[in-house]
């Protein structure tokens, strides 16, 4: 992708803008700019699918593509997990520096703390499953022809949640939450 469209994918030729992304069937794509969707912590995901023609008409009015997520459940038996991921600057190659950007200066550093768990809250009738995401992202860019650094620092957590409840073999009632509110400075 472009950097000037937030390194986005381009599905079957089209435009950044023209692709849809949903999860557990909410659409989730940025609706002030229609670059990207909510950001949501991959460990979240079941499945993700991405369709790229052939579609059908629920999907709505991507001509791109189509990217449908669906998130984790509980089950009956109770479970988690703590992934710690690190990406840090000293590890990180850098471009080669350009009229327009002074890469050597860049930084890109992010770590990220996930806990899940899961299990039943009624056998097999009623799940919960849960996530939290901790994180601390810093990004800096160097112009060479302004001379200006911009800094981005984002350590918002993400807290995501899903019950899903069976009445019987043929009915299946799903509530599913999550907070992706983010500042950066």
């Amino acid at each position: 992708g472009d950097n000037a469209f937030g390194n986005l994918s381009s599905l079957s030729g089209a435009s950044v803008a023209e692709n849809a992304y949903y999860l557990n069937g909410l659409n989730i794509t940025n609706f002030d700019n229609y670059l990207g969707s909510a950001l949501v912590p991959f460990e979240f995901y079941k499945s993700v699918e991405v369709k790229t023609g052939g579609y059908p008409a629920e999907y709505g009015r991507a001509i791109g593509g189509i990217v449908n997520a669906v998130t984790k459940s509980g089950s009956n038996d109770f479970g988690g997990s703590i992934h710690i991921n690190w990406t840090p600057e000293a590890l990180r190659s850098d471009s080669p520096d350009t009229y327009l950007a002074r890469n050597a200066l860049d930084v890109r550093e992010t770590s990220s703390a996930i806990v899940d768990f899961s299990g039943p809250i009624i056998k097999d009738h009623l799940f919960f499953y849960g996530i939290a995401e901790f994180r601390n992202d810093t990004f800096r860019d160097s112009g060479l022809t302004t001379l200006q650094q911009i800094e981005d620092k984002d350590s918002d957590p993400f807290f995501g949640f899903k019950l899903d409840g069976y009445l019987n073999a043929d009915h299946h009632l799903e509530f599913t939450y999550w907070d992706t509110d983010r500042t950066t400075f």
